[in-house]
Formats: C-alpha cells, structure tokens, sequence
C-alpha cells in the first residue's frame, strides 16, 4: 500500500508540472497574473536540489561498513522515493539528478556485496570469514528489499563455490560456524538457501536416527494398535527399501548424473493393474509395504544430490532424504494397516468389489516439523495409483502451495499429477460445484440465452478421498458454519453504462432517480424476462454506492484485494462494494480505467454451499493434525458423530519423548 502511495503521489506531481507547463503556453493568449515564465523551472530546481541532499546523506551511510538499521531504513526509503521520482519525472526533466543518485546507491550496494562474496569464495578466507561475508550479505539483503533478490542469487552463487573448491566436511562446519551468530542471521541463512539443505538431512537424521521402529511401535497410541502386524509390514517394506537403495545408489557412484527410476516405475505399475483400479480391498492393502517402497525409493533416489556431493566423507548415507520409521508406520495406519484382527476384519467385510472404495474414515496426530507433508503427499500417491482422486486440503493458500510445489516432480514422475489436488477449502469448494461445468458460465448461458461450450464439462468419475491438512481447519470461523456463494458476473454495454452514470450522479442519488433513469430503463429491457434481476440488483447497488468506504481492502497490481487467512484474495468480491471501490480508487490514480471495466457487472448468487458437508461428498475422510489430543470435547463430538471418524493414532515425537518437566508454581 505504501508503494502505491508513493506512486499516486508522484504522479499527481508530474501531473502538476504537466499543467504549469501548460498554462505556460495560454500565456500567450489570456492573463494569467499569478504566474511566471520561470515557475516550472523553479519547482525542477527545487526538486533537483533536494535530490542532491539526498545524495550528500546517503554517501557517508554507503561509506560505512556496517550501517545501523535506523540508517538502513532512511537508504531503503531514500531508494524507493528516488526510483518512483525517476519513473514519472526522468523522461521530461533529465536533469533532475536521479539517474546519478540511484546509480551511486546501486553501485554501492554491488560494490559491498562483491566485496563479502570474494571472502566467501576465497579458498584461503577462516571459517569466521566466510560466516560474517555471508551475514553481512544477508544484512544487506534483508534490509534493501528492492535489492533482496539479487543479494540472495549471489549468496546462492558464494555457496556454490564453496562447495566447489572446499570438498568434504567444510560446508557442515560454515553451517556450526553460522549457527553460532548471536543475532540469528546466520541461522537465517542456513534455512534459507539451498545449499545446506543436505545439512539439514544430515543434522535431522543425527537427531532422529536413534528413535526407530522399536521406539516408534512401543509408543504408538490410538485405536485397536496391532503392533506386531505393524511391525511385520515395516520391515518389509524396509527390507525392500534398503535393497532398493543399495542397488540404485552403487549406479550412482559409477554414473553421478544419471538417476534412473524406470524400472521402479515399472514395478509400481505391475503392481496394481488396471483392473484394480478404484478398489481397495484387501488384496490392495497387502500390496502397500511394497507400494511404499518403491515410491520412497524413488523419492530418496531423486532428492540424492547431496548424498552424491559428500563422496568419501564417513556417514554419507546421512545425507540422503529418507522417511523415518514413525512417517512409514503413521502412512500405513492412515491406509489400513496395523489395526487389530476384529477390528480389520469388520472393516474388510464392507470393503468389497462391489464397492468402489471403502477406507476407514481416520486421523493421526503428528507433531509440527515431523513430517505431516510428507504423509500426506505418499498417502495421496497411493491412493491415486489405486484409481482415486484425492484432494489434500490446507488452511493456509501458502503452505498448500509450497507443500504441492515440493512434491509436484514426485506426482509427474508416477503419472498421478491429475489426480492430486492442494489447496484451501474455497478451492476444494470450487472444484467440487464445477465438476461437472462452470456453475457461473452456465447461469450466465441461462440468462443471456449464449451458448458457451466450455460451461459443460466431464466428470472425473474416480472415487473422492479428502485429506486433512490440520484438524483445525473443521472448526475455523470462515469454514464450520459458514457457507460458499459463488457469483456470476453478468456483464453488458447496458451494465457499464447504468454504472458509469450512477457514479457520476452519486451526490445527490436516490434509489428512485436510479430507476427513473434512461440508462435503467435500456439495461432492464436489454435482459427481457430476467430484467427483475436488474431490478433486484439496483437495490444493492444503491445501498453499497452509500457504504462502501466502510470495507478495508487493498490495492495491488491493478486489483482491489482482500485479506484471506495468511494471504490476498483477488477472487473475493463484497457485493458493489468492490466494483465501487475500483471507481474510487481509479479516480485517486491507482487503478486504471481498463481494470474498472472489466469489474463491472451484475452480481447473479448461484447458490450457497455449506463448508460443512463438502466433507460428505467424499468416499472417505483422512487427516492428520499436531492437535488431536487436544481437540475440545465439542469438537470432538463433532469429529467422531458429525464426521463418522471413528480411528485414531497418536504418533510418537521422532525427536523422542519431551523429558521437560514444568514447576507447579512456575
């Protein structure tokens, strides 16, 4: 918002001057007594020299080794000011000094950056060295923002090099060296940037190696646990796991570029044939050990580059992404294994062919930073290989993303990436009403009488399985409880116009001049029997014209937008608010007039959707959450009686049990 205040500002400037220059040439012809020939020179002259102040301030800031973050915050400032100053004004009056000034930020800034990555590639720099080039990059990086970008490649790019020219344990001993900074830049930097990311492999299984299947099966809780049928299902799947590594990983060695997976492809394949196709019976469950295998083989063989880099260090295999025995057991839960014989054999009695897919409704709990992202994505992998179309469903738009993003290679590889979805629940929503078409196409084919082809569409018609990212999302005030209204956008010459004159006669405006106007008449007409729509619609329209200063929005990239849990919705619309609010802001010079006419139109509801039963729509139900235990016991009625999930499995910490014991009176 800052920035697009920035930029109404200078614009109107340049607007300003455009007009001086302007009334300069009606001189000529009419009396203009305020004004002098030399007034837009005057206000250049003071704008460049206010941009030279700017460059006498910035230069002993830039001169400084490490600058305080006060003096940061001017140069960002400064920086940004002089960039949008250069935007609207360079073209017309080049001679106002923000070329050189921002050239000599810009230099500056490249110059000190060049200078810590020459000590971070320098093969003769101590540890300390590179860990303080590579904290003052970060510095830089995080306190320029139009400069964080660059910084970070270049951080990226030192790395690199490090690894290039030091072999062996170097890198793991910059990662000690960082972690020791006080200020946390240096931890920063370790999560950040993907060349400790083998580190991370490395330092996660040096802190989880020593809780294994033996650890894992004792402290399993939950509903009807067959450890031994766990415990049996685990070291086959490890057993064929650890072969798969072993034979995979030798090929490596003799060919470092080449990771061949086809034949574990093959293998998955011949596994499930078609025929078993939309079936998860029990000849499917004994088939998953196996099934797990392969695809964490896969898995683990793709993400070996760090294991491939650390040739002749001891401990190698420490640096290759392996599933822990805790992840493995909670997957096979989720999908059927590890129950007691009654309780499996009630299950399987429902779970025949003539069904297409019977899974018992469950939830695990698995603590943050443990895995749940990768339970969930190998779940969703074998359910679509078994012929299901399953849809992973998160809180956070974000997390969603990234979680996809970071398997996508993975579901490519195996084929299943149609039949795999991540998103939020509006999205799950809107997967769900479009299935079979695009609901708001179709009500707007149904009014206007236009035939639209791609309003109709095919059903996929695979079994449904949800996954639950976080129990939570059950109980969020914007899910449980509330409902989904998608809008159609009827759109139409006689639309604009009706808007464009109710906006230019808001002042004095009342519903009744509205209706008498000639633009209502002709937009009424134009829809025919559907006119009681506009009708309708006017009413709407005249309250929100009155109140929709009242909603908070914002404004980026040419849109009006609205907060939505961690991120901004340019889908989201409140009534004629929104479209209001596109006029207003056109008129302030921070949206175009391209962008308020495709945000006109007449609202039609298509219905309203309840959060709450989407979940119904499903063939099964399986979830895991870090809070399960503590769920209310509300919500838990809800869960287990609302949602008919019944099964339950409290996974054991892979960092091993919490020995932190509090004082009472603390």
């Amino acid at each position: 918002r800052t920035q697009h205040l920035r930029e109404a500002y200078f614009s109107k400037l340049s607007s300003r001057l455009a007009t001086l220059k302007q009334v300069s040439i009606l001189k000529e012809h009419v009396t203009v007594s305020t004004f002098n020939d030399g007034t837009v020179q005057q206000c250049v002259s003071s704008i460049r020299i206010r941009v030279d102040e700017i460059n006498n301030q910035i230069t002993p800031i830039l001169a400084k080794e490490q600058p305080t973050l006060r003096q940061y915050e001017d140069l960002r400032v400064y920086y940004d000011n002089l960039k949008c100053l250069d935007k609207f004004l360079y073209s017309t009056y080049p001679d106002i000094g923000t070329q050189t000034t921002i050239n000599h930020i810009e230099h500056a800034i490249s110059e000190k950056s060049y200078k810590f990555k020459e000590v971070v590639s320098n093969t003769s720099s101590k540890m300390e060295a590179v860990s303080e080039g590579l904290i003052g990059m970060k510095i830089l990086a995080n306190n320029i923002p139009a400069f964080t970008d660059q910084i970070n490649e270049s951080i990226d790019d030192a790395l690199k090099s490090f690894k290039r020219k030091r072999e062996g344990m170097s890198l793991s001993k910059l990662r000690q060296e960082l972690e020791k900074d006080s200020d946390g830049i240096g931890l920063e930097i370790v999560s950040e940037h993907k060349c400790f990311k083998g580190e991370e492999n490395l330092l996660r299984r040096q802190k989880t190696s020593s809780q294994g299947i033996d650890y894992v099966i004792s402290k399993l809780d939950g509903d009807d646990v067959d450890r031994e049928g766990l415990r049996n299902s685990y070291d086959a799947f490890n057993n064929e796991y650890q072969s798969i590594l072993k034979s995979n990983l030798d090929k490596i060695d003799k060919n470092s570029d080449l990771v061949d997976v086809s034949a574990l492809i093959s293998q998955i394949r011949r596994l499930i044939p078609a025929t078993a196709l939309g079936v998860f019976d029990r000849a499917a469950i004994g088939k998953v050990p196996s099934l797990l295998a392969q695809i964490f083989g896969i898995w683990t063989l793709k993400n070996s580059q760090h294991f491939k880099e650390m040739k002749g260090v001891d401990d190698r295999d420490m640096y290759l992404l392996q599933p822990h025995p805790a992840q493995v057991v909670c997957i096979f839960r989720l999908l059927g294994i590890g129950y007691s014989s009654s309780v499996m054999s009630g299950l399987m009695q429902v779970v025949q062919r003539t069904e297409p897919i019977s899974l018992s409704k469950n939830l695990a709990q698995v603590s943050t930073g443990e895995g749940k992202s990768v339970i969930l994505a190998i779940t969703a992998i074998v359910l679509a290989l078994f012929g299901m179309d399953v849809s992973s469903v998160c809180y956070s738009e974000y997390l969603s993303g990234r979680d996809f993003s970071d398997f996508q290679p993975l579901f490519g590889e195996l084929g299943v990436h149609e039949y795999i979805h991540y998103g939020t629940f509006n999205k799950l929503c809107e997967e769900f009403i479009n299935e079979k078409g695009d609901i708001r196409k179709r009500v707007v084919q149904l009014i206007t009488g236009n035939k639209d082809p791609s309003a109709s569409k095919v059903p996929n018609n695979r079994p449904k399985i949800i996954l639950i990212d976080e129990v939570d999302v059950f109980f969020n005030q914007d899910f449980y409880g509330d409902t989904y209204t998608p809008l159609a956008k009827l759109t139409d010459p006689t639309i604009n116009k009706l808007i464009h004159w109710i906006w230019s006669n808001r002042t004095n405006l009342s519903h009744r001049k509205i209706v008498d106007s000639a633009e209502y008449t002709a937009c009424r007409n134009r829809f025919g029997v559907w006119g009681f729509l506009i009708e309708e619609a006017s009413k709407n329209i005249f309250v929100d014209l009155m109140t929709y200063q009242s909603h908070s929005y914002v404004v980026q990239q040419d849109k009006i937008g609205y907060k939505e849990q961690d991120g901004i919705s340019f889908v989201i619309v409140y009534g004629y608010k929104t479209m209001f609010a596109y006029k207003h802001e056109n008129e302030l010079g921070r949206i175009s007039a391209a962008s308020v006419e495709q945000n006109i139109y007449i609202g039609v509801d298509c219905g309203k959707f309840s959060y709450a039963s989407i979940p119904h729509k499903f063939s099964s139900i399986i979830g895991v959450t870090g809070t399960l235990q503590k769920l209310s016991p509300p919500q838990a009625t809800i869960i287990r009686d609302k949602y008919d999930i019944r099964r339950r499995s409290i996974m054991p910490s892979v960092y091993g049990e919490n020995n932190r014991v509090f004082r009472e009176e603390a």
